[in-house]
């Protein structure tokens, strides 16, 4: 319910973007975290280093349906996978974002 893998597919849902981890993702991030010994911290800051792109580019491309991570990604061997919407026509529901102003 808290994990740190349902607070980032709940940061992507506000973009109605699902973000799927593989079961080898999940090993492989276990894997980084035990090598260097950091623990949970250590899983937040990877997760933190995988998502940086994501979490930047998906706010502004409503076409994503999908964001897929495997462990090629995880060990920086690959870019996440994007999988877009099939339908593009019909407009994403977003949430108003604050603009700052006040």
């Amino acid at each position: 319910k808290n994990s740190l893998i349902a607070q980032k597919e709940f940061l992507l849902a506000y973009d109605e973007c699902q973000l799927i981890f593989t079961d080898s993702a999940l090993r492989a991030i276990a894997q980084r975290a035990i090598k260097k010994k950091t623990g949970a911290r250590g899983i937040h800051h990877i997760l933190e280093e995988v998502l940086l792109t994501p979490m930047y580019e998906v706010p502004s491309m409503p076409d994503v349906e999908k964001v897929i991570i495997t462990a090629d990604t995880v060990n920086k061997k690959e870019l996440p996978t994007y999988i877009r919407r099939e339908n593009i026509d019909e407009p994403v529901k977003r949430p108003i974002q604050a603009s700052g102003l006040a």
